[in-house]
């Protein structure tokens, strides 16, 4: 059997959909994910290939959970066989609470793609002037070990 780049586990003897009882490869094309942002959700663009991956303008949807779910299966997915380099890109103008949840969470799930070897490179883009996105970004470098660059946008 040929194997593709990318892998996901699967498991002949359960039907269950607990990763834990998972113990074979079964190949797998991820495809680039991408989601339109709108003025309440970021702009989405994630290619697996590459290891390319953005979030960009507001997070402040009502629905975190149906928002963010899809990116942590896609990121569970691309963790089995990432590109030789992830290269993560934020650039948010404001996220509410539940968002910064679900930002801390997708960056460790960036730490553990790179504690098992691969590596991953973080930039916190901010706007002249706004301390808010600014301390979000040290903050959040603070709490993970991904080294995140916080970096003033070009004009």
């Amino acid at each position: 059997m040929i194997f593709n780049e990318n892998y996901i586990l699967n498991s002949l003897k359960s039907s269950t959909t607990d990763r834990s009882a998972c113990n074979i490869f079964v190949p797998l094309q991820m495809k680039k994910y991408e989601i339109t942002g709108t003025p309440k959700t970021p702009e989405v663009h994630f290619d697996p290939k590459t290891g390319e991956f953005s979030l960009k303008g507001r997070s402040i949807h009502e629905n975190s959970d149906g928002f963010y779910m899809p990116i942590f299966q896609i990121l569970d997915e691309y963790e089995q066989s990432p590109a030789m380099n992830t290269n993560v890109t934020f650039e948010l103008e404001y996220f509410n609470t539940s968002s910064a949840k679900y930002i801390l969470d997708i960056l460790k799930k960036l730490e553990e793609i790179k504690l098992s070897g691969s590596p991953v490179h973080v930039n916190w883009i901010y706007e002249e002037g706004d301390l808010d996105m600014e301390e979000a970004g040290q903050d959040y470098n603070d709490l993970v070990d991904l080294n995140i660059q916080v970096v003033l946008k070009d004009a």
